[in-house]
């Protein structure tokens, strides 16, 4: 079997998908598995063993092989029979029906229904959309391919030398193995962001009550907010990822050392569940 499975596009979500990816290398042992990604998604899935290839996908890119056509064109290539889409667009049915796949499984939203072989329904009450774990999500897909009832855990891993990076960011850091972190931010902005002056006093209770230190963690458009608290904790008990950039394979691995995630509902959150 040469399968190819369209995978989410926000590092949450992907995360979220590590189940039906496992059920899809279970379902499919000697098969040759192919994710159609976003570049930076494989540093989500560094460290785990389930696809034997990726397929970059950014329409927005410069590279005309990672555009929608030079997918399209990939994907035809390398004869995929069937194609799942976690995705919901338009567009990611067009491309399932132009690689030429013969079983196209996903969603029937967006008009797309009449593009997929095997066109699932949405769960609704009363004709409005129901909201469901994303995990459910896609197991929904892989028992539609044929794979039985899977575990819902979530299953991340990391590299050696993303292990190696984490381990020295805490040494310079001056931290130590009694970690709690800190994720305050969030993609949508505002929205998703807890004020720095709570997040410092939480750091602060968590020093005096847990007897923990406190990283902040934090990407590179949280680093001033980030840098913000821990400025108003004053205390070298509470330190920042703000002046060390990290990868999002590297993050993995520092979330893995952490006793404990305090985290708002973000990417850090899902990875953090993924790595246990």
């Amino acid at each position: 079997m040469r399968a190819a499975i369209v995978l989410p596009n926000w590092i949450g979500d992907v995360a979220m998908a590590t189940p039906a990816l496992r059920a899809l290398r279970n379902h499919w042992p000697d098969g040759h598995l192919v994710g159609v990604m976003k570049p930076y998604v494989r540093h989500v899935l560094s460290g785990t063993h389930w696809l034997d290839e990726a397929v970059f996908y950014d329409r927005k890119s410069k590279n005309p092989n990672e555009r929608f056509w030079g997918v399209v064109r990939a994907l035809r290539a390398r004869n995929i029979e069937t194609i799942v889409l976690c995705t919901n667009s338009l567009r990611a049915g067009a491309m399932a029906w132009l690689s030429g796949a013969r079983n196209r499984i996903g969603y029937a939203r967006y008009g797309r229904g009449p593009l997929l072989t095997v066109a699932l329904d949405s769960p609704r009450e009363r004709g409005k959309l129901q909201p469901v774990s994303a995990v459910d999500y896609y197991l929904q897909l892989t028992e539609a391919v044929g794979c039985g009832p899977s575990p819902r855990r979530l299953q991340l891993g990391t590299l050696p030398a993303e292990e190696a990076r984490a381990e020295s960011v805490l040494q310079e850091l001056g931290l130590g193995t009694n970690v709690v972190g800190l994720n305050t931010g969030g993609a949508y902005g505002p929205a998703k962001t807890w004020p720095p002056e709570f997040a410092a006093e939480l750091a602060r209770r968590i020093l005096r009550e847990e007897g923990s230190e406190v990283l902040v963690l934090c990407g590179p458009q949280e680093a001033e907010t980030a840098a913000e608290i821990e400025r108003k904790a004053n205390n070298p008990g509470v330190r920042s990822l703000a002046k060390h950039a990290t990868s999002i394979g590297e993050l993995k691995a520092v979330i893995r050392r952490l006793r404990l995630l305090v985290s708002t509902d973000s990417g850090p959150r899902h990875l953090a569940a993924g790595l246990g």
